[in-house]
């Protein structure tokens, strides 16, 4: 049983969770627009986190296959499930990739060989 079938989504809802998923992950790793931007279109990143999102949803059938069909379980439940078991995306991170990232992005706008301070490159 697939997580579309076990979480009641359809192919749309199920990306738009993924997006805003991988979305908020972004944020939790960045401290400007300007880094969450590059790393959200990062295409190494997306494919690390979808790779790791991958082991999450491995581990939610592997918890989750024995409930199926028990009068019991819920969608509910088995969302709850679904967001324990994603939940440690947030804990790990590329810390290679977004170095990279970083050092690549760092750069600050200028004109003339003068800095040219914005809101987006404060910080």
């Amino acid at each position: 049983m697939t997580t579309l079938v076990k979480l009641n989504l359809d192919q749309t809802q199920y990306e738009e969770m993924i997006f805003g998923l991988y979305a908020r992950w972004c944020e939790s790793v960045t401290i400007n627009h300007k880094q969450f931007q590059t790393v959200l279109a990062n295409a190494m990143v997306n494919k690390w986190f979808i790779l790791e999102l991958l082991k999450c949803e491995e581990e939610f059938h592997n918890l989750t296959d024995r409930y199926i069909g028990s009068p019991t379980v819920t969608t509910k439940d088995l969302q709850n499930c679904y967001n324990e078991t994603t939940y440690r995306l947030f804990s790990i991170k590329p810390t290679a990739l977004l170095e990279d990232l970083k050092c690549s992005g760092s750069k600050s706008f200028r004109s003339n060989g003068v800095p040219v301070f914005t809101v987006l490159n404060q910080n």
